[in-house]
């Protein structure tokens, strides 16, 4: 959906891996690379397979979705209402599109990651989970 990194002067680039059983894709770039309506995996995920996802800050330490630092959102639940650093867009304007009525709309099977790849402090003004944000789409299969 998009990623927002800034270190106050520039955009830093974002790199977003998601596996889905022994296939992964990889975006790397910053938010004005990031086309929201295209596909970067196309899989079908097979019972018993899982999906990882783990993101991070082009020269810094991966983050995956067993951190504190990655949020994975369902249909209906409240988004997180952190202002963007470096007067970045904030993590609910870039979920706008999926929100309703102040819960998250999606699909009853996707899923949404919303992340934080700079600092583990929650109390840092930096700590704003727009970093990278991935929407996951299942679709049942026969």
């Amino acid at each position: 959906i998009g990623t927002a990194v800034s270190n106050g002067r520039r955009d830093l680039p974002v790199t977003v891996q998601v596996k889905v059983g022994n296939r992964t894709a990889t975006f790397n770039g910053i938010g004005s690379d990031v086309n929201p309506q295209q596909n970067i995996l196309n899989r079908v995920l097979r019972e018993g397979q899982s999906i990882s996802w783990r993101g991070k800050i082009d020269g810094y330490n991966y983050f995956d979705q067993s951190s504190d630092n990655v949020i994975i959102l369902r249909n209906g639940d409240t988004p997180p209402s952190l202002g963007g650093a470096f007067s970045q867009s904030s993590v609910v304007d870039f979920l706008a599109p999926h929100i309703k009525d102040g819960k998250i709309s999606i699909g009853q099977r996707d899923l949404l990651y919303i992340s934080e790849l700079f600092t583990t402090n929650q109390n840092s003004s930096a700590f704003d989970l727009q970093d990278a944000i991935t929407l996951i789409t299942f679709e049942k299969s026969e």
